[in-house]
């Protein structure tokens, strides 16, 4: 009596001699109908590869973030399309608010008058070809880090334009999603950027974080840290103060005011850790031993700062 085989039986009997997708499509992403064109079947297109982020848009790897969307869709449209935006911004490593970082929607960009690609999940920006100012990362093209910086300042916070103008500064390897060795921005481009942008959204929000941007920065926090210590009128600190005993390093303050001796140390998540809050202890004692006032600082200090700013204001007077 024959028996039919089970169906799971017959489909790994059928995957060992599938055909396998041609080198160009392995390991990548690509449009549907490039594969059609290149004589692969929709057999071996869908036995292969997992629908992308976007319609249209096959993938052999998977996404399991927003940033891998804007990868897989940027690696499969023309040339003449670039990340942009919030996407630019995801790939480059500049740092985005949580709820915009997290939303996988694409942003691109193309030079006017081109039209501008459309999609559920894609918003298309059109930008003056003087503006329009793109580089290769990764594998695909994307908007200049410092353009992408200005196409944000009108649905950001101001402080947070400052966020990111001083990630654009620094050469500090530590920033959340950083993938790009040293700055990726100077100053005098931030200036430019911010010039050309002249009687666009954002542009008075773009000028003023390029007031205060700083290059020395090492973290979001301490971004966010100076931007409400000078929005509440405190004198600008000193960024990364080098504390010596004679000769001897002790220690490096992330924000100081070094005449009064008060020291501000912004704790990120990084701290919490028993080694590190070992290092903190040994290190403010260090600091307090030679006369320093070390006031330690955590994101809801931030969020609300009037304890901070009075325990501050405390510290001043009794200098």
């Amino acid at each position: 009596m024959s028996r039919t085989p089970p169906r799971a039986s017959i489909y790994r009997s059928w995957m060992r001699h599938r055909t396998p997708l041609p080198p160009e499509f392995t390991d990548t992403t690509f449009r549907y109908s490039d594969a059609l064109e290149n004589g692969i079947t929709r057999g071996q297109v869908r036995a292969s590869t997992i629908t992308g982020p976007h319609r249209g848009i096959r993938t052999t790897r998977e996404i399991t973030s927003a940033r891998d969307a804007d990868l897989a869709y940027a690696r499969a449209a023309p040339r003449d399309i670039a990340l942009a935006s919030v996407s630019a911004c995801r790939v480059w490593g500049i740092p985005l608010p949580l709820a915009i970082e997290s939303r996988r929607h694409t942003f691109v960009a193309v030079r006017s008058p081109r039209h501008v690609p459309t999609g559920v999940a894609i918003t298309g920006l059109r930008l003056a070809p003087h503006l329009f100012s793109d580089r290769e990362f990764e594998g695909v093209r994307l908007l200049s880090p410092c353009v992408a910086w200005a196409q944000l300042a009108a649905q950001i916070a101001p402080r947070e334009t400052l966020v990111q103008a001083d990630a654009l500064l620094t050469s500090a390897d530590n920033y959340p999603g950083r993938r790009h060795g040293g700055s990726l921005a100077t100053l005098d481009e931030l200036r430019a950027v911010a010039d050309a942008w002249a009687k666009r959204a954002g542009v008075a929000q773009l000028r003023a974080a390029v007031v205060l941007a700083r290059p020395q920065v090492e973290s979001p926090g301490e971004s966010r840290l100076r931007h409400a210590l000078v929005s509440a009128r405190f004198l600008e600190p000193v960024l990364q103060h080098r504390v010596f005993d004679g000769r001897r390093f002790v220690a490096r303050i992330d924000l100081a005011y070094p005449s009064l001796k008060i020291a501000l140390e912004y704790e990120g998540e990084h701290h919490f850790t028993v080694a590190k809050a070992v290092e903190d202890i040994e290190r403010r004692r260090e600091l307090e031993r030679l006369g320093w006032i070390v006031i330690q600082i955590t994101r809801r200090d931030i969020q609300d700062p009037k304890r901070l700013f009075a325990r501050l204001r405390s510290a001043m007077r009794s200098r």
